[in-house]
C-alpha cells in the first residue's frame, strides 16, 4: 500500500514500537515522521507530522533506531552522526567528521555507545553519546586511538555491528569476518576471532548457544571455531566444490552445508564426521536450512527446485513442483512448519504449503531473489532482492505490505530476531541495515 506524504523519494524506513510512527528518510535530505496510526484503515490518512522531521543538511546515509525506541541515530553525507530524540525530533548530540568520512553508524544494544565506520580510513570508532566524547583504545602496535584501526590491525572494514551482548564489535571487510572484544582484562581490546580461510568467506553463524562459529569457504571447506579462545576447532572437509552456506542445527549437535558440487552434508559438530550426504540434486546447491525444530531439512538447488530430507537420515521426502522458471536461491521453514517460503533467480518468490503443496507467488521484485525468511510467528515473510530492495508480505494472503529501500546494491540476506522486533538486511554495498518492526498482524487486522 503506498504512503503518500513526501516532498521526495525515500530510501529506507524504521517503525516505532508502538507501530504509530514510521521514520522514513527521503532525497530532499529529511527523515520524515508519518503518522500511521490509522493506515490499516485508510492509507489517506497517512500524513506527515510537521514538526517531527530529522533535518539533514546534505544526503542521509543510515539510520538505526534504538531498542526501546525513544532515539534514533543517523549519519550524513556531510560528515555529521546525530543522536535524535523521537518524542520531539530534536538533536541530542551531534558529531561531525570530514565531509564524506563517514560510512554508517550502529547504536550499542544498551544505549549510551555508538560505533561509527570509516572504509576509507580503515577505522571504526566508539563514542560516549552522553557528552560525545571519543572513546580511545590501545592499538596492538601501543598506540592509542580509534576502537579498530584496520591500517595497524591489518585487513579492510566495510560494516561493523556490536554483538548482541554489547561486549564485542563484529566487522566484514575483504575475505574476513572479525570478532573483537571491548574489554579485557588489562582493559584493551583484542581481536577475538579472524574467520580467514583460505578462500573467500562465503557465510558465517552462530551455534544456538553461542559459543561456536561455523564459517562456509570457497576453498571447498567449512570450518567450526571457537568463539572464545579463537581456536580453529574443526575443518569440514568432504566437498569438491565451494561451500555457500553452513548452519548448525538448532541444538547444536550437526552442521549443514551447501555446496557447488551438487549436494548438501550433514556433519556432526563434534567429531567432524559426515552423518549422510543429500545427493539427488541436478545442479550446485545454493542453500540449505534446518527446520526449527531440527526434524526436517530444506535445500535450495540451481535445478528449480527445492526439495524436503528427513533431517534424522537423509531421506528424501518432498519435491517442490512445479518447479521455478530459473535456480532456487533461499529457503527457509515457518517456526510451525506449515510453510516453506523460496527464493529465485525468476524474480519471484513462492509460500507453499508443505502439507498439499499448494503456493502463493510474490511476484514484485524486478530481479533475482536473493534471500527469504518468515517472521518468528509465521505471519510475515521478508524477501531480499539485486533489484536494491527488501520487501515484507502478508503470508496468508502473497499480499506485498512494505517496500524497504536503503540499500545501492543488491540485498544479499534477510532475518527477524528471535522476538520479531527486528529485521535486519545486508548487502554488496557492504551496509547491514536494522529495522525496527511493528506488530504488523495488529496493525492490519481491521482491514
Amino acid at each position: 500500500r503506498g504512503l503518500s506524504g513526501h516532498p521526495s523519494d525515500s530510501t529506507t524506513t524504521a517503525l516505532e514500537a508502538n507501530g504509530t510512527r514510521l521514520l522514513s528518510p527521503t532525497d530532499d535530505e529529511t527523515v520524515c515522521t508519518l503518522n500511521v496510526a490509522g493506515w490499516s484503515q485508510d492509507a489517506s490518512s497517512v500524513q506527515p507530522l510537521e514538526k517531527l522531521v530529522l533535518k539533514h543538511p546534505n544526503t542521509f546515509w543510515s539510520l538505526d533506531v534504538s531498542r526501546d525506541g525513544q532515539t534514533a541515530l543517523t549519519s550524513c553525507q556531510d560528515g555529521g552522526m546525530r543522536l535524535w530524540d523521537l518524542k520531539t525530533s530534536t538533536v541530542i548530540r551531534e558529531i561531525t567528521f570530514d565531509v564524506g568520512g563517514i560510512n554508517f553508524a550502529r547504536l550499542a544494544p544498551g544505549g549510551g555507545t555508538a560505533i561509527s565506520v570509516h572504509p576509507v580510513a580503515r577505522t571504526v570508532r566508539q563514542w560516549d553519546l552522553r557528552d560525545g566524547r571519543e572513546i580511545l583504545s590501545p592499538a596492538s602496535d601501543g598506540t592509542v586511538g580509534p576502537l579498530l584501526d584496520l591500517k595497524i590491525e591489518g585487513g579492510l572494514v566495510w560494516t561493523a555491528d556490536y554483538t548482541p551482548d554489547g561486549n564485542a564489535v563484529l566487522t566484514v571487510g575483504g575475505n574476513e569476518a572479525r570478532i573483537w572484544s571491548l574489554g579485557t582484562e588489562e582493559n584493551k581490546k583484542r581481536e577475538r576471532m579472524s574467520f580467514s580461510p583460505n578462500g573467500a568467506v562465503a557465510a558465517a553463524s552462530f551455534s544456538p548457544d553461542g559459543l561456536r562459529v561455523v564459517t562456509a569457504s570457497w576453498d571447498m571447506t567449512a570450518r567450526i571455531w571457537d568463539a572464545k579462545t579463537t581456536k580453529d576447532l574443526l575443518k569440514l572437509s568432504g566437498h569438491t566444490g565451494f561451500v555457500n552456506s553452513a548452519v548448525f542445527s538448532p541444538d547444536g549437535t550437526k552442521v549443514l552445508t551447501a555446496s557447488d558440487d551438487m549436494t548438501a552434508i550433514v556433519w556432526d559438530a563434534q567429531t567432524g564426521e559426515v552423518q549422510f550426504t543429500l545427493s539427488d540434486h541436478g545442479d550446485r546447491v545454493r542453500h540449505a536450512a534446518f527446520s526449527a525444530d531440527g526434524t526436517l531439512i530444506v535445500t535450495a538447488c540451481d535445478d528449480r527446485i527445492a526439495r524436503i530430507w528427513n533431517a534424522q537420515n537423509g531421506e528424501r521426502l518432498k519435491e517442490l513442483q512445479p518447479a521455478h522458471e530459473y535456480g532456487v536461491a533461499s529457503a527457509a521453514f515457518s517456526h510451525d512448519k506449515k510453510y516453506v517460503i523460496t527464493g529465485s533467480d525468476d524474480k519471484t518468490a513462492r509460500i507453499w504449503e508443505l502439507e498439499t503443496g499448494e503456493f502463493r507467488t510474490l511476484s514484485s521484485h524486478t530481479a533475482a531473489v536473493t534471500s527469504v525468511a518468515f517472521s518468528p510467528d509465521g505471519s510475515r515473510v521478508l524477501t531480499a532482492s539485486e533489484d536494491f530492495t527488501a520487501k515484507l508480505w502478508d503470508t496468508a494472503t502473497g499480499r506485498e505490505i512494505l517496500n524497504l529501500k536503503g540499500h545501492t546494491q543488491e540485498v544479499t540476506s534477510v532475518s527477524f530476531s528471535e522476538n520479531g522486533r527486528y529485521a535486519l538486511t545486508s548487502s554488496r554495498d557492504g551496509t547491514a541495515i536494522m529495522w525496527l518492526t511493528v506488530e504488523w498482524k495488529e496493525a492490519l487486522q481491521d482491514e
